[in-house]
């Protein structure tokens, strides 16, 4: 196991800068997810730490070792891809049994040495007692037998995340690994690698663009946004307390509610020609315009005359539902997230008026930095 800081990653490809100075540092045995959205430069930030791709500038360590430099091999990491990289024509035993055959000495590898040498006859024993190992570890002893066309996808995943255990690695790369399975099998897999990594507790870097993933299997995420590492925290801070709009905008389904809004000189929030009342902003630091957000099971249906929306579509999710309500204030419509029982008597077309509670609204400037509390300022009511 071990720890991984990255100091100033940058990388370009012609003059296209993929990565803008990426310091992030992964501690041992943690479980980190890199997530963002395509284009994003999380998949390149993961070749670069595998060693599979060479950074334009900057420094990585593993367990305090310099390593920018090392070839792939040097640097004990086990990558897992998206298309498993399974041999076709292999067994699973023998697919698993590469990693481990390819740290023997080439003569060992020859068909005929084990009639040569019994080294060669005790290495490959010990080979196959780690692959029968992680075999029963990952429950898919009764498929060493079989050809990867011989599985389903969530048995080849399952394959290739042994290939990469048997090596014993410091840490694991995984390049959005469950994206080729279906919804049901996804949600399966997710639970298998977050209880994988509690009883091997070696360090887990992961991609994905899966909010979802992200948020129910990470110790702590790291979001990129057009190569830029934009926050980097627990999955309940990056929900709660984001320290930008674009991190609020990408956590979050439905995506959080945005409303654009003034600040005037006395601190006042105004929107839509109406006065937010409850808060005040400080002026003095809070530059005009600003955003105001609210996740949508934060927002309340009411029998006031604020706020008024018409219900446009709603999305019925079993236990709850979402409403999506057009808004002349919000410039655009609004998602409101509800119970059944709240929304039992509501239908498309109906005339709504909504509140929210002041301590649940976040801010954010003109730049999409949140508004600290600091310059926050909630009036008595």
């Amino acid at each position: 196991m071990a720890d991984i800081q990255l100091s100033n990653i940058k990388k370009s490809f012609g003059q296209t800068e993929i990565l803008k100075g990426i310091n992030l540092d992964i501690k041992d045995g943690e479980f980190m997810t890199l997530v963002g959205a395509s284009g994003s430069g999380k998949s390149t930030l993961l070749r670069i730490i595998s060693g599979l791709e060479e950074q334009s500038s900057g420094t990585i360590r593993i367990g305090g070792t310099d390593i920018s430099d090392k070839r792939p091999k040097e640097r004990d990491l086990a990558m897992v891809f998206q298309s498993y990289a399974l041999y076709p024509h292999l067994s699973v035993k023998d697919n698993m049994r590469v990693p481990l055959r390819m740290r023997t000495p080439l003569w060992q590898r020859l068909p005929l040495a084990t009639l040569l040498s019994q080294d060669t006859k005790q290495a490959l024993t010990a080979i196959d007692a780690r692959v029968e190992e992680v075999a029963a570890q990952l429950h898919i002893e009764h498929l060493l037998d079989r050809k990867p066309s011989e599985l389903s996808g969530g048995q080849c995943q399952r394959v290739a995340l042994g290939r990469a255990m048997v090596r014993e690695p410091s840490a694991f790369l995984m390049d959005e690994p469950l994206s080729n399975l279906d919804a049901k099998l996804r949600v399966h897999m997710r639970g298998e690698l977050t209880q994988l990594h509690r009883e091997i507790g070696t360090t887990f870097v992961y991609v994905t663009h899966d909010q979802v993933e992200a948020m129910t299997m990470s110790d702590r995420i790291a979001l990129l946004v057009e190569g830029e590492l934009i926050q980097v925290d627990t999955p309940n801070n990056m929900y709660n307390n984001p320290n930008h709009l674009k991190v609020a905008e990408f956590i979050g389904s439905p995506k959080i509610n945005t409303i654009p809004a003034l600040v005037d000189d006395e601190g006042n929030i105004l929107f839509d020609g109406q006065e937010l009342s409850g808060i005040k902003l400080n002026a003095t630091t809070c530059d005009a315009p600003i955003t105001i957000a609210v996740r949508s099971e934060d927002i309340r249906i009411c029998s006031s005359n604020n706020m008024p929306a018409v219900i446009t579509h709603i999305e019925n999710m079993g236990g709850e539902k979402i409403l999506f309500a057009n808004a002349s204030w919000a410039n655009g419509s609004i998602a409101i997230k509800l119970t059944a029982d709240e929304s039992k008597d509501l239908s498309q077309g109906d005339n709504i008026h909504l509140e929210v509670a002041p301590d649940k609204l976040m801010f954010f400037n003109r730049h999409g930095q949140r508004i600290q509390k600091i310059d926050i300022m909630m009036e008595a009511a």
